[in-house]
C-alpha cells in the first residue's frame, strides 16, 4: 500500500506512519474502511452538496490539541446546522481498558482578574472596570464585574485564552494600540547580543556568503 502511494501526491505524509508498529484505521459498524488517518480518507465517507449528517472525527498523538481542534471545528461547523450552534456528542469507548469519553466537551471555564492591574500592564489609564470588561466582550469574551474584579468567561472558542496576559492583550487589541498612550519606561536598560546569538551569526557567515539562502535548520 505504501509502495502505492510514494507514487502520488500523498508522498510527503507517509513518513508520518512508516515506522509505527501499527497504523490507526477507521471503519463503520459493518467494517467499510471510513480513512486511513493521517494519510488519507475513504470514497465511503465523502462529504457532497446533500450531506445533512457530518461526523467529525480527529486523530492525533497529542490528547490536548485533538480536544482544542475538535471543539474549534465543531463550534464553527455549529453556525450552519439546522438546529443552530448546537451538535450532538459521542460516547468513545477504548477497546482495551473499556474507559468510557465523551466528546466533544465544550467546557467553559471563569478567569477572574483585576481591572486595575490588567490596564496598568496595558498602559491604559483610562478604563474603568466597565469598560474593561465591554472591551472584553467584543472579543467574544462575555464579562462581569463585580468592584475592581472582572469574571471573563473563556468558551471552547477561545483556546488561545491560556493566561490573565492574553486577556491583558485583548484589551489592548478591542482598545488599539494606537489608541495607548505612549509613554517612556521608568526602568533604564542596555540592550545586548546574547551570546547565542552571536555563535550563530559567526556560523552563517562562515558557512555562506549569501546568508538569505540558508536553510531553516540554520
Amino acid at each position: 500500500m505504501f509502495d502505492l502511494f510514494r507514487q502520488t501526491y500523498l508522498k510527503p505524509y507517509l513518513q508520518i506512519l512508516e515506522s509505527s508498529p501499527l497504523y490507526p484505521l477507521i471503519t463503520d459498524a459493518n467494517g467499510v474502511v471510513l480513512s486511513l488517518p493521517p494519510i488519507i480518507n475513504g470514497e465511503h465517507s465523502k462529504i457532497t452538496l446533500s450531506t445533512k449528517n457530518v461526523l467529525v472525527e480527529v486523530t492525533g498523538k497529542d490528547r490536548e490539541k485533538t480536544k482544542i481542534v475538535l471543539d474549534t471545528i465543531c463550534t464553527m461547523f455549529s453556525e450552519y446546522c439546522s438546529d443552530q450552534f448546537t451538535c450532538e456528542a459521542l460516547e468513545i469507548v477504548a477497546m482495551s481498558t473499556g474507559a468510557k469519553t465523551v466528546t466533544p466537551k465544550m467546557e467553559y471555564r471563569t478567569e477572574k482578574c483585576s481591572a486595575k492591574e490588567m490596564c496598568m500592564k496595558s498602559g491604559i489609564t483610562d478604563l474603568s472596570p466597565e469598560n474593561v470588561a465591554d472591551l472584553l466582550c467584543r472579543m467574544h469574551l462575555p464579562s462581569k464585574v463585580e468592584g475592581d474584579i472582572v469574571s471573563v468567561e473563556v468558551g471552547p472558542t477561545r483556546h488561545d485564552i491560556l493566561h490573565q496576559c492574553d486577556i491583558e492583550e485583548d484589551i489592548a487589541i478591542a482598545y488599539g494600540y494606537n489608541n495607548i498612550p505612549k509613554q517612556v519606561p521608568n526602568l533604564y536598560t542596555i540592550g545586548t547580543e546574547q551570546e547565542v546569538n552571536k555563535l550563530t551569526d559567526s556560523i552563517k557567515q562562515s558557512s555562506s556568503q549569501t546568508p538569505k539562502h540558508l536553510s531553516s535548520k540554520l
